[in-house]
């Protein structure tokens, strides 16, 4: 299990973005809870080459936050 840290209101993996290396499988798991701040590391550590047509339509279709919209077309 990775270990989360309370920054502020937000939970982020205990590790900065520059050190963050892909984890596929910790990217879905974290984009299934349907929580902003949980989505927005997914959108880091995700393999976005492993996704199918089907998972990146379903992820986009299920935004609802301008921030993790503009991160996910990033």
């Amino acid at each position: 299990m990775h270990q989360l840290v309370d920054i502020g209101r937000r939970y982020v993996p205990a590790v900065s973005a520059y050190f963050m290396q892909t984890d596929h499988e910790l990217a879905l798991a974290l984009w299934e809870t349907g929580n902003i701040d949980a989505r927005l590391p997914a959108i880091l550590v995700i393999k976005p080459k492993s996704l199918s047509a089907d998972e990146m339509d379903r992820m986009v279709r299920s935004v609802t936050f301008m921030q993790v919209a503009d991160w996910l077309n990033a």
